[in-house]
């Protein structure tokens, strides 16, 4: 009788056992799944928030490269113009001024004082020590470019200075849905036609510093902090500080 029950096949209790160790198996094998796409996916998100980092500061960093300081010949004020909080010099406030209660709340949200910011993933040859405002803020900026306004072929004039385009550039920031700064690279031309065009939704804050801003840097610099933030699979706060210095190429 033994041996007739053995050759029938397994157990009720054979197969519980089994069916146990399959969910044990299969269990742990689902978790490592789970916790593996997690994990990548977290760190392609760190991967992502680096890549728009580097392509933010070198979109900016085509155009800063190629401005210098300067009299601007419309408004009479030195170039490149940083300003705070979407509050420029009162002789550009019409085209330029924005969002200015909105940044303000923002800035005053962020700690006072020390500790400064982390040590940013590409620290430049030279940063300038110390903040003469506020160690993160938003400062955004407003400058000319080179061009060839008289069609001689030559960026510069008779008289061997800089052809500054009659359009005026800037990187401006306005609050967005989710909670950050999205960062735009304004244009306004002689005809006072306005373009903006998105560069970065990402941004916690952003500062411009000059010699004016920050009296430590040299005069043909401008020096650049970027912190971006988002959040991650799991919900949690991924941030990034990149900073740059760039030396002005063209001055009058």
């Amino acid at each position: 009788m033994s041996a007739r029950r053995r050759e029938s096949g397994v157990t009720i209790m054979e197969m519980s056992v089994v069916m146990l160790f399959t969910m044990l198996i299969f269990g742990s094998y689902a978790t490592a799944v789970v916790d593996g796409v997690e994990f990548t996916a977290t760190n392609v998100g760190g991967a992502s928030l680096h890549e728009i980092g580097r392509r933010t500061l070198e979109t900016i960093a085509r155009d800063l490269s190629r401005t210098g300081r300067a009299t601007d010949p419309v408004y009479g004020i030195f170039m490149p113009h940083v300003f705070r909080e979407g509050s420029p010099d009162a002789t550009l406030a019409g085209n330029w001024a924005h969002d200015q209660v909105a940044l303000q709340a923002l800035v005053q949200s962020f700690p006072p004082g020390p500790p400064p910011p982390p040590e940013p993933v590409n620290p430049p040859p030279f940063v300038a020590p110390g903040f003469e405002l506020t160690p993160m803020g938003v400062r955004e900026i407003i400058f000319r470019l080179p061009e060839d306004e008289n069609g001689d072929g030559r960026l510069l004039d008779a008289d061997s200075n800089v052809e500054w385009s009659s359009t005026l550039y800037g990187y401006i920031m306005h609050p967005n849905a989710a909670g950050t700064l999205t960062l735009y690279r304004r244009s306004i031309d002689a005809a006072h036609q306005l373009v903006e065009e998105p560069i970065c939704g990402d941004v916690e804050a952003l500062t411009f510093d000059s010699v004016e801003t920050k009296g430590i840097l040299p005069m043909d610099a401008i020096e650049v902090h970027l912190h971006l933030l988002r959040k991650d699979v799991r919900g949690r706060d991924q941030r990034l500080h990149i900073t740059t210095t760039m030396v002005m190429r063209n001055s009058q």
